[in-house]
């Protein structure tokens, strides 16, 4: 009886490392987002760094974080993925610039992608580049869609030491199970 209950409780714990247990449900007057579960070892803080939601996974030495940041826009916009498309240009564009500007290292861009989930419609671009300090960064944009067209941006910075939970985090994006903000 004791293995059995040595076993059961390895495997438990197993499943919650690799996958998560943690719920997230974010609710104000203005916003509200719900999740099934946090990726496994991220931890979400509320009012720090001066943003109002943010995941956070420290390195192992832990001087650094890669961050999820969670910004309601208090809008409500219907995003048109041909439309978004068309605008990846500007994106990458004011991107070039901004590492230029801080003698930044880019790398590459992703291509675009639509991320569908049963709850919202995603869309998700992003960019590779490298600093002096921090070194190799996976830098990703979510812009989600809500089943009420509430539009809630998501910023994902991820050190090399993290980059294994970028699928994590696009499947968290995908099931998020309700979102909505309020118009200002």
């Amino acid at each position: 009886m004791k293995n059995r209950l040595i076993i059961i409780f390895t495997i438990i714990s197993f499943s919650t490392h690799l996958y998560g247990s943690e719920a997230l449900n974010i609710k104000s007057d203005k916003f509200s987002l719900k999740a099934k579960e946090i990726p496994a070892k991220w931890r979400y803080k509320k009012n720090i760094l001066g943003f109002d939601h943010l995941l956070v996974i420290h390195t192992s030495d832990r001087k650094h974080t890669s961050s999820l940041s969670i910004s309601p826009t208090y809008s409500k916009l219907k995003l048109i993925s041909d439309k978004l498309e068309k605008n990846i240009k500007d994106y990458q564009n004011g991107k070039l610039k901004w590492f230029k500007k801080h003698n930044i290292d880019h790398e590459s861009f992703i291509k675009y992608k639509k991320i569908q989930g049963p709850s919202v419609n995603a869309y998700k671009v992003g960019v590779n580049y490298a600093t002096k300090i921090l070194g190799k960064i996976k830098e990703r944009t979510y812009l989600v869609n809500c089943k009420d067209d509430s539009l809630i941006y998501l910023k994902a910075l991820l050190l090399k030491e993290h980059f294994k939970y970028e699928e994590k985090l696009d499947e968290f994006v995908k099931h998020i199970s309700f979102c909505t903000n309020k118009t200002l």
